[in-house]
């Protein structure tokens, strides 16, 4: 050990020199920093020349992917603003989509199919670019520098939504000629499209620079590769961190919750205690619906492009099976119809439908109820043969009213059941 001031090697050392009283401090070797004192730091008389060490050291420190300026704090609230308007744009591919499966259930595979396909060609697309713009401004974090990765994921994400805006009219083009016979491609929606992508990149992109960012600067191209190959596993461990962290704020949220709704429970323990009535914890049978009308079901499917119809056609499963409780049958749900009639190419729609029908029939026999249907045909091969021979001749007017009085013989006798099992089950159980 050293003294700082004359210089001299101490000799016991303790708090002061022996020689000249100086408080004394821990001397390094020649070449070795201060001991006590920040790294970098010279000794007396060994000051760093101007323009060296103090200004390499302040470029180190300095956090990749900028400051906290503006330009930075406006990349979250941009990204975030437009992944919010191409989660809006899915809404209006939405109906598409339903009108293309109420297309295929009502008949026309070939064009259903495709039409689908086109429809939710986009809304994939719009909604793997709502997600990367999310992402983005969700997980974007300087002191992880994961700016550059962020950046090529929405680069990614804009890639596929143009190839999307290009293909979907022409498939969508393809089902039009299938039923039409004509080929119809938007050039002005596609252009849109692209634009609106080339602006929602560009904007990103020019506040990144603004911010003091170079992403992809002095990369090669094959860098560039090797950092696409490994944006799926930073992509996955971006989200399972803010999922890990969403998760941890939930849990502090609910221990304090728990601890303020604490003494709620010890009193409603007690006033159970005392002999006030629990609630039921099984409620009764439901009441079922007694209205189904073929004309509601027309005109609010037809404002909804198709959506209401679907979810008729899901009650009708669901009260069925519930009404129907006990015969040994089970009516297959809505999705289950809507993938195996695309499977099929609308054939089991037609077998589902038979089966509910003889389903009602059978049920309506067991309360009691005589089905309406026509002539001596079981209710199943009567809406069967009524959709049949109206699809088959849906060039005229007939064939559209066959196909109608089919749904009209399905919602009346529906109703028929209906209107038995609350008198004989609901009723009886509320008596």
């Amino acid at each position: 050990m050293y003294c700082s001031k004359c210089g001299k090697e101490a000799v016991n050392p303790g708090e002061y020199c022996a020689y000249c009283g100086a408080p004394l401090k821990r001397t390094p070797e020649p070449g070795q920093p201060l001991e006590g004192t920040e790294e970098g730091r010279t000794e007396p008389g060994m000051e760093e020349e101007p323009g060296q060490g103090g200004a390499e050291r302040k470029k180190e420190e300095k956090p990749e992917g900028g400051g906290p300026g503006m330009p930075a704090a406006g990349l979250k609230i941009a990204a975030l603003v437009l992944a919010a308007l191409y989660a809006i744009s899915i809404l209006s591919d939405i109906p598409g989509v339903f009108g293309a499966l109420f297309t295929v259930l009502g008949g026309y595979p070939v064009y259903g199919i495709l039409y689908l396909l086109s429809a939710a060609l986009l809304v994939i697309a719009h909604a793997v670019m709502a997600a990367a713009l999310a992402l983005f401004g969700l997980c974007r974090d300087d002191q992880r520098g994961n700016t550059e990765s962020l950046l090529l994921a929405v680069i990614s994400a804009g890639i596929l939504h143009m190839a999307a805006a290009v293909v979907s009219p022409v498939i969508g083009g393809i089902a039009v000629y299938f039923r039409f016979h004509a080929f119809y491609y938007d050039i002005g929606a596609v252009g849109l499209s692209l634009l609106g992508t080339v602006i929602a990149v560009g904007i990103l992109a020019g506040l990144t620079f603004l911010a003091g960012m170079k992403p992809f600067a002095g990369k090669t191209r094959e860098e560039l590769m090797d950092e696409a190959k490994t944006l799926p596993d930073v992509l996955s461990e971006e989200i399972e961190r803010f999922r890990s962290e969403h998760q941890k704020g939930q849990s502090a949220a609910g221990n304090m919750a728990g601890n303020m709704t604490g003494n709620t429970a010890e009193n409603a323990a007690g006033e159970s205690a005392a002999g006030r009535p629990a609630p039921n914890a099984q409620p009764g049978p439901r009441r079922m619906k007694e209205n189904r009308g073929l004309l509601k079901y027309i005109l609010i499917g037809a404002v909804t492009c198709g959506v209401y119809m679907l979810y008729t056609l899901h009650m009708l499963a669901k009260d069925t099976n519930e009404m129907c409780d006990g015969d040994g049958e089970t009516t297959a749900g809505l999705l289950k119809l809507i993938v195996f009639t695309l499977i099929t190419c609308t054939v089991y729609n037609y077998i589902w439908h038979y089966k509910l029908m003889n389903r009602i029939q059978n049920n309506a026999e067991r309360y009691g109820v005589k089905v309406k249907t026509v002539g001596s045909m079981d209710l199943g091969a009567c809406w069967v043969v009524l959709s049949l021979v109206g699809l088959l001749i849906s060039w005229c007017g007939i064939g559209l009213i066959l196909s109608l009085y089919a749904d009209y013989l399905m919602f009346q006798n529906m109703n028929l059941l209906s209107k038995a099992y609350n008198a004989a089950v609901v009723d009886t159980y509320q008596a």
